[in-house]
């Protein structure tokens, strides 16, 4: 399974490298070459099992440690 697994990602970057090379697009070709390595870092960690950062979780605790709105607060702002 990991054998197919590298050999599709080669074949996407065989496909994909010489264009973006050939017409000079190396803007396109580093936000390409950003996403692949999420793709194949993510594609990894599904593989091996590996744990995957998931940022929702700082950003509820973050949220959790704010002050909640009174009652009135929301009253007001759904009457506007």
């Amino acid at each position: 399974m990991l054998a197919i697994l590298i050999f599709i990602f080669i074949v996407v970057l065989a496909l994909e490298l010489p264009t973006l090379l050939r017409q000079r697009r190396y803007h396109a070709l580093a936000v390409f070459l950003f996403f692949y390595l999420v793709g194949v870092y993510l594609a990894l960690a599904q593989f091996y099992g590996w744990n995957i950062y998931n940022p929702i979780e700082t950003l509820l605790t973050m949220l959790g440690a704010l002050p909640a709105p009174g009652m009135e607060a929301l009253a007001r702002w759904a009457c506007v």
